[in-house]
């Protein structure tokens, strides 16, 4: 699903610096604003995500997610700024939603002595080959002006992952009448934080400020480098 993901839905994804500031004329302000709001989606997404799929089960959390990205990407296809005011942020909010969902499955579903081998090929691994492919593609495509093509083969794909979904057995689902009551979310973060090794907060940190510095300059690049007409670069 996440080679599904990567390969397809990247392809709109790379190209929307592009088409924001192209053909609907956004400034580099805005656009800049758009991908902040879109990263505390995820943020806002990740927390919940994972404490939903802690109390109401990974496969039930997953599905809501790729629901709720369908929806918002399919928005974005109606004209205006608007909806892409809207869509582009509710979909990074509804992708993080579901993140840590297909992790847990992912590392759940694996057989225990191989989690770790698994884990990164289904997670790491093959989701980074398809684009090789798709993003040469994705180019042709605008460079063509067929970016709304790129966002129905997201939608599509996004629906076809729903379909997937359906057939994943769920790995973990927390049971109340087992006795195991889900804390909230700030008793949760206060254990987090109370954690003996102090080094596990500091990688956290650490990968939070890599995301945050590449995420940061990545919708920057393509509108950046991309050649105008008449331009000597």
């Amino acid at each position: 699903m996440n080679t599904l993901y990567t390969g397809l839905c990247g392809m709109w994804i790379m190209f929307f610096p592009l088409y924001a500031s192209q053909s609907l004329g956004l400034s580099k302000t805005t656009l800049g604003l758009l991908y902040t709001a879109s990263e505390v989606g995820i943020l806002t997404g990740n927390l919940a995500g994972g404490v939903l799929a802690d109390t109401l089960g990974r496969k039930k959390v997953l599905m809501a997610s790729l629901s709720a990205s369908a929806l918002a990407l399919a928005s974005m296809l109606l004209p205006g700024r608007v909806p892409v005011y809207a869509g582009f942020p509710a979909y990074f909010l509804a992708v993080g939603l579901g993140s840590p969902a297909i992790h847990a499955l992912a590392l759940e579903s694996s057989p225990r002595r191989i989690q770790g081998t698994l884990y990164m090929l289904a997670v790491r691994v093959a989701p980074s080959l398809p684009p090789l492919a798709t993003l040469p593609l994705a180019g042709y495509l605008y460079e063509q002006g067929m970016y709304s093509l790129l966002l129905v083969i997201g939608v599509a794909t996004l629906a076809l992952q729903l379909l997937l979904a359906t057939l994943l057995t769920e790995t973990e689902t927390v049971s109340v009448q087992a006795g195991e009551v889900s804390q909230p979310v700030h008793h949760v973060l206060r254990r987090v934080l109370r954690v003996g090794d102090k080094w596990l907060l500091l990688l956290v940190a650490a990968y939070g400020l890599d995301m945050l510095t590449s995420n940061g300059l990545e919708w920057y690049i393509p509108v950046y480098t991309w050649k105008r007409p008449g331009s000597r670069r």
